[in-house]
């Protein structure tokens, strides 16, 4: 079984098929890409929120 699993392994790095393990590394580097621009994309008003109040509180005292 781990023989196997090895057979894999280097099938899936050989010239051939090494193409298509790039194409998949560059599609999650994407999905990592996209994600970063939704959390930024949806923290950045609730910070900007708080860092006015936090401005405001501090002008209080």
């Amino acid at each position: 079984k781990k023989r196997d699993e090895e057979i894999a392994k280097q099938h899936l790095n050989s010239p051939e098929t090494g193409y298509l393990g790039e194409k998949q590394n560059q599609q999650d580097s994407n999905t990592i890409l996209v994600l970063i621009g939704l959390v930024t994309v949806i923290f950045t008003p609730i910070i900007a929120f708080f860092a006015k109040k936090l401005k405001r509180n501090s002008k209080k005292i």
